[in-house]
């Protein structure tokens, strides 16, 4: 490690040495882009070095967030990883071998071990001269933490007159510190090669109980500032926003925000990464005059935004496979009603066959097909009303007034493997589709279909049924099915996925190994939206060498439930290990 003294301050030429002379402006013409320079090396270095220490099985202790004792309490943005949820689970190795051992059987890749620290080292040695194993692995803890924020809100006319993000955006990045000795000797590599990449000069310094190094850029009014100091690393942008997390430290951070806290509880106590995003500034930007002409949209934009109290998002490996949860608290939750990821409510989804391949169901409040027309009418009665008019000569009813508030409860989207229908007719593709939707008053969207039936009878359509639906053609090409039933109008590319959601059918998606094993795991009653991979392969017909590559994926799913004002939602990808 090289000694600085407290309080100098180093010129460095491009070769490392130092330049006595007097400190020059540098040409802004030649200046590489700090920001690029400076997240590049830094967070790559940084990041690729915590996945380093993984890797090398070295000991990581401490708390999994206790980086974030270093973050400011209004950040608007917050990373943590914690690393031992990777050194010291055997999910990586079995996620990793699920797809590259069958891929290794078929040829595809070399069964080898891959060295994944020494590639990525010999690519960083020669770019910088570093290396994660002798300069990050060493020294770095388990808790590491990424933290932006808006500085006094966000406007308009900030965007437009702003030149640099670091004007109105703050930032800092702390790491967890398990030897210092280390990290110093990783700040005095790091600095020089900066300092050498951005023609800049370094000053080292005692600060706030810790030491300062700083590489000075751009006249020396900015740089960038790494302060060591007890088992935190922080490093910022500007020096304001390191002070920023240097009072968090001592004082209220992050962790003592209720949102934030609460949000993180919610979240799998063993995720790998975690992610808070504080919605007032979104909130607040939004709030500007300028959006005012966007008219009843931006109104229902910012009631939710201003219900919205904080989100937080996880990334778990779990024994099922990998998940991505959310956990959000509204100030009113019907803004953003929880049934919309709750399939307990939903008929529709249990009518479906248990091969279907993907489906997605939401429930769908009274009046909200009424409700589209609003803003047509609020912007141009005119246009309207002569819509109105033109529906009603067509339908024999009124499209705004009478068919569209018959429809509601909830609706569903579904693909099924089938032989009926335009794919599997015209391109041999033996998939098709179903929407349907809820009804509650059948007359007046009973006459609007008859009266569409007849119109594509006179324009030379052909309209045939089979039982309780409807299938139109033309040219000897069936074109779509459809069927109103007592609670619902589905419409499809084949008679049967028709039938079977007007009717029901047996078994039904529930019935499904991979939407069973969803349903046992996420949250909530029922999986409302719903891949299933493993069905997908089989009508693809897939090579064997290509199935076996892909075969450990099983299906994909989310749901969600609430507790109060606090939402939690769960997609889990299911692998089979």
């Amino acid at each position: 490690m090289t000694d600085h003294d407290p309080g100098s301050i180093r010129p460095l030429r491009p070769d490392g040495t130092v330049d006595a002379a007097a400190i020059d402006v540098i040409d802004e013409s030649r200046r590489p882009n700090r920001a690029m320079v400076i997240g590049g090396v830094v967070l790559g270095v940084v990041v690729l070095g915590a996945i380093g220490a993984v890797i090398a099985w070295r000991t990581l202790v401490g708390s999994a967030f206790a980086s974030a004792a270093a973050v400011p309490p209004d950040a608007d943005f917050v990373v943590t990883f914690d690393l031992l949820q990777i050194r010291d689970s055997d999910r990586v190795d079995r996620l990793i071998e699920a797809f590259t051992v069958p891929a290794a059987e078929q040829g595809l890749i070399d069964d080898g071990d891959v060295d994944v620290l020494g590639t990525i080292d010999e690519g960083l040695a020669d770019e910088i001269g570093m290396t994660l194993v002798d300069d990050v692995v060493p020294w770095i803890g388990r808790s590491v933490s990424f933290a932006m924020w808006v500085d006094g809100g966000l406007t308009m006319d900030d965007l437009a007159e702003v030149e640099r993000p670091e004007d109105f955006i703050g930032g800092v990045l702390v790491v967890g510190v398990r030897n210092g000795d280390g990290a110093e000797e990783f700040i005095s590599d790091l600095s020089g090669v900066m300092a050498r990449e951005t023609d800049g000069l370094i000053e080292r310094r005692p600060y706030e109980g810790g030491m300062l190094t700083t590489v000075v850029m751009d006249e020396l009014d900015e740089g960038l500032h790494m302060w060591l100091g007890g088992d935190f690393l922080i490093m910022s942008i500007r020096e304001a926003d390191l002070d920023r997390a240097l009072t968090a430290r001592d004082g209220e951070s992050i962790r003592d925000r209720s949102t934030y806290d609460e949000v993180m509880a919610a979240l799998p106590s063993d995720r790998l990464v975690a992610m808070y995003v504080g919605t007032d500034w979104i909130a607040d930007f939004y709030d500007d005059p300028a959006f005012d002409e966007l008219g009843p949209q931006i109104d229902a934009l910012r009631e939710q935004l201003d219900g919205f109290e904080g989100v937080g998002m996880a990334m778990t490996l779990r024994d099922e496979g990998v998940s991505f949860d959310l956990a959000y608290r509204m100030d009113d939750p019907d803004l953003l009603p929880v049934d919309t990821f709750d399939a307990s409510a939903l008929e529709f989804l249990t009518r479906l066959p248990d091969d279907t391949l993907f489906h997605v169901g939401f429930p769908i409040e009274d009046g909200t097909f009424s409700d589209l027309a609003d803003p047509l009418r609020e912007a141009d009665p005119g246009i309207y009303d002569e819509i109105a008019g033109q529906a009603e000569d067509l339908l024999g009813v009124n499209l705004f007034e009478d068919v569209l508030p018959a429809f509601g409860k909830e609706a569903v989207v579904a693909v099924v493997p089938t032989p009926e229908g335009l794919l599997a007719d015209e391109f041999g593709v033996p998939v098709g589709g179903v929407a349907a939707v809820g009804v509650t008053d059948r007359g007046p969207v009973s006459q609007a279909l008859t009266s569409l039936e007849d119109y594509a009878i006179d324009n030379g359509v052909n309209v045939v049924s089979f039982g309780d639906v409807s299938v139109l053609g033309a040219d000897g090409q069936n074109l779509f099915a459809y069927s109103l039933g007592d609670d619902v109008l589905a419409i499809g590319t084949g008679p049967t996925i028709v039938d079977a959601i007007v009717n029901g059918v047996s078994p039904d998606v529930t019935a499904n190994p991979r939407y069973r094993e969803l349903d046992g795991v996420l949250p909530g009653d029922g999986v409302p939206f719903f891949v299933d991979f493993q069905g997908i392969f089989d009508v693809a017909e897939l090579e064997p060498d290509q199935r076996a590559v892909v075969n450990a994926l099983q299906g994909a799913g989310l749901s969600g439930e609430a507790d109060g004002d606090l939402v939690m939602v769960s997609f889990l990808v299911t692998i089979d290990y």
